[in-house]
């Protein structure tokens, strides 16, 4: 029997990550090239089968055809632990096919095809498949950069997060979280929220929040002031 001449491609696969949002597609391609006119059948496999979606994940590459498949991850609420550090891997297992047995396959429809070659891939033949290996990786969604400086998203991202955004990123979201202070300050002093371009022309100076509350108690307010959500002292970015 024929060894497998096939050759997937990429030899890396890599997962742009963001919460809540299912992740680009990924595909592994192959085309049968063989010049004996064999055919042969695929089955894909993972060391991570419950994070990864593999469609399909046996097939057959018949002579001369492309095969493409995809390969993509679920949405996630939270960052996995090891997204810095991935150890997922793909394995390609493929196999050729005895002419009597892709002479049947073609004759039977596709949910009669994937049984036989699931019974395939369970039987003693399938010790004789070649193995490729694919690596994985992870990174950060680059849209989750630009969601800092959405309205309403001042949280300070996690640790590992932080060493992915870009200088001029965390410049705006300065900007940002200034105007955010500023306001935060007028509004717990009861004055008129300053406007963007007012907060902007000026330094972030925001007076100590204990003489602040030292000076209202003067003025007879007779009830505990409570700190303003900010702290009383302008965020910083780094």
């Amino acid at each position: 029997m024929e060894m497998s001449t096939l050759k997937w491609e990429p030899a890396a696969l890599n997962f742009s990550v963001a919460l809540n949002k299912a992740s680009m597609q990924q595909q592994l391609r192959t085309r049968n090239t063989s010049s004996s006119n064999v055919a042969y059948t695929f089955r894909v496999q993972t060391t991570n089968p419950k994070r990864y979606s593999v469609r399909p994940n046996v097939g057959v590459v018949w002579p001369s055809k492309d095969v493409t498949v995809t390969v993509q991850l679920p949405a996630m609420k939270e960052y996995p632990s090891d997204m810095n550090k991935c150890k997922d891997k793909f394995q390609v297992l493929t196999l050729p096919l005895k002419s009597e047995m892709a002479e049947k396959l073609k004759s039977m429809s596709a949910d009669q095809q994937l049984k036989e070659l699931t019974d395939l891939w369970a039987s003693s033949d399938a010790k004789n498949a070649v193995v490729d290996k694919i690596h994985c990786s992870m990174t950060f969604d680059s849209s989750f950069r630009m969601s800092l400086l959405e309205p309403g998203t001042y949280k300070r991202p996690d640790a590992e997060v932080l060493p992915l955004i870009t200088h001029a990123t965390a410049r705006a979201t300065n900007v940002v979280r200034r105007i955010s202070h500023q306001r935060c300050c007028a509004r717990h002093a009861g004055h008129r929220p300053l406007s963007r371009a007012a907060i902007l022309g000026t330094t972030p100076v925001c007076r100590p929040a204990g003489r602040l509350h030292a000076q209202r108690d003067r003025q007879g307010s007779g009830r505990r002031v409570d700190p303003p959500l900010c702290g009383g002292r302008p965020p910083t970015f780094r």
